[in-house]
């Protein structure tokens, strides 16, 4: 079947892609079957991509589903208790640390290697942020309570 053929079948399908895609016929029917077959790959290529990007984001949209869920479940039982499955197992330490004694930024930096009591301190506020810690002033120092 020639190009035009398959053209006027689109035609008769699809007049709203005919309109569409008009412009690609052109080029198409004179255009190197071997750029075509490039143009096509490509396509193929940032299809997949996008694909795979999007499987992240409804990964992550499932992640905040389900902490979204246990919150509400957790505050509708009443109960105290406190889900982390969907927290990065960094923070569900901190947690764990954070019901045996009140933590510090300092504490929390000796105990996990970090760098400095910035990124620990960050780690802390988001988690007060969050819900799962409070903040309490104890002269110049901070210290987070589970």
């Amino acid at each position: 079947m020639k190009s035009h053929e398959i053209w006027e079948q689109i035609q008769k399908i699809s007049p709203e892609f005919e309109k569409g895609t008009k412009d690609l016929w052109e080029v198409l029917e004179k255009a190197d079957p071997l750029v075509v077959a490039a143009l096509l790959y490509k396509v193929a290529e940032e299809r997949r991509k996008a694909n795979i990007e999007l499987e992240k984001i409804g990964e992550k949209f499932d992640k905040i589903m389900l902490e979204l869920k246990t919150r509400n479940s957790s505050q509708a039982d009443g109960g105290n208790e406190r889900q982390f499955s969907v927290l990065p197992e960094n923070d569900q330490k901190i947690l764990k640390l954070a019901e045996k004694k009140p933590l510090s930024a300092r504490d929390v930096q000796e105990e996990f290697g970090y760098k400095n009591p910035n990124a620990a301190s960050q780690r802390l506020n988001s988690l007060c942020r969050q819900g799962f810690l409070k903040k309490v002033q104890s002269g110049k120092k901070v210290v987070f309570l589970a």
